[in-house]
């Protein structure tokens, strides 16, 4: 697998960034947001997070610039019916963070205002992806914070949602046993 390209922006299309990388170019396939994002970049070097799709008759690359984004696209890809060109379209209209906010919250109308994604799909993505989507943030968490995030699954709390009522703690500053305190209230409403 491809995991990241590095090149020279040699050329922007409506769906697709052309990269040349030592002479090499390569059609890298990007949302609407990531293309007009690197259009003010054109001659110079861009580094892209990708995924090859490898079809019988075709191998295709998907880019994008944040690496939220490529694991957002990723979890889309597990949504049976749902292919790489629907997550990139998906993507391209909701930044991941906000989509997948969405589907937790179960809010079926926001996703069907994409198109290409009917009431069906939109069920569909909500039930094969709710309280099963990990955390997208670019910050990487720390021990403690892992460790806390297990002992709460462990608990049998949804992951997203510690995760989320964990930021209401940071910074962190306490150890374990009182951090965990804090949170077991927060989680439980007292």
């Amino acid at each position: 697998m491809i995991y990241f390209i590095k090149g020279k922006l040699f050329d922007i299309k409506p769906d697709t960034l052309i990269i040349d990388n030592t002479g090499v170019g390569y059609e890298i396939f990007c949302t609407t947001k990531d293309i007009s994002l690197a259009s003010s970049k054109k001659g110079d070097e861009v580094f892209l997070y990708t995924y090859l799709v490898h079809r019988e008759d075709a191998m295709i690359l998907y880019g994008f610039l944040q690496e939220k984004t490529k694991k957002g696209f990723l979890e889309l890809l597990k949504v049976d019916g749902i292919g790489p060109k629907l997550a990139l379209k998906i993507l391209s209209f909701y930044e991941v963070d906000i989509l997948f906010n969405y589907i937790e919250k179960e809010d079926i109308d926001s996703l069907k205002k994409i198109s290409g994604v009917g009431l069906k799909v939109a069920s569909k993505i909500i039930f094969d992806l709710k309280g099963k989507i990990p955390t997208l943030s670019d910050e990487k968490p720390t021990g403690i914070e892992e460790d806390l995030i297990n002992a709460m699954v462990g608990l049998g709390y949804q992951e997203q949602d510690v995760r989320e009522k964990l930021k209401k703690l940071k910074p962190l500053d306490d150890t374990f046993e009182v951090e965990f305190k804090k949170l077991l209230k927060i989680l439980s409403g007292k």
